[in-house]
């Protein structure tokens, strides 16, 4: 494939695992989904209360967001920026940013 050849050109060595396309992908287990949301109770009870169902939640953009500053991949000002782009209630909003500030 392209891409392998790319990395190997440009790493200056020989890659030995095989690259092939995605054939299959399964979608993990839902104590498995949105696992650093997970830990934070508080959070994760706010924004599940926001979708009708649990395949809601998991495939929601904001959730998947909090999730990732939860894990510590984005900051809590990118964050603000990026739910106020979304149909949060306000409400639900200020409760969650409170949580959020308080976890760190």
């Amino acid at each position: 494939m392209e891409v392998k050849r790319q990395i190997e050109n440009e790493g200056k060595q020989k890659i030995y695992t095989e690259i092939k396309p995605l054939e299959n992908f399964y979608i993990a287990e839902g104590y498995h989904q949105k696992y650093y949301l997970q830990n934070v109770t508080k959070a994760y009870k706010e924004l599940k209360g926001l979708y009708s169902t649990f395949s809601e939640f998991v495939s929601s953009t904001p959730v998947a967001r909090v999730n990732g500053y939860v894990a510590g991949r984005i900051s809590l000002s990118s964050l603000k920026d990026e739910l106020k782009l979304v149909d949060i209630p306000k409400e639900n909003y200020n409760n969650l940013i409170n949580i959020l500030e308080n976890i760190r």
